[in-house]
């Protein structure tokens, strides 16, 4: 693993170390799409920035609601079956 810079979002200042990050990209390395973004921002590479897909706040609760189990109120919890001996 290797520190290729950073980023700090709330100053927006960044330190990339153009050289180190050109020879992984050179030599097959994969940047996320975020980090692509920045990239290209500061410079180091050339094309157009990838659009990324936020899910938005309504979907992410929709998704917690389909994964919690709904228990009507009065009844038990289900319980595990007893072990046979």
């Amino acid at each position: 693993m290797e520190d290729l810079g950073s980023y700090n979002s709330f100053s927006k200042k960044s330190t990339f170390k153009k050289e180190r990050i050109l020879y992984w990209l050179g030599v097959g390395a994969k940047p996320t799409a975020t980090s692509h973004n920045l990239l290209v921002k500061e410079g180091i590479i050339n094309g157009p920035k990838i659009k990324i897909a936020m899910k938005k706040k309504a979907q992410k609760e929709e998704i917690q609601k389909e994964e919690t189990p709904i228990i009507p109120k009065g009844t038990a919890a289900p319980s595990k079956a007893p072990e046979e001996a």
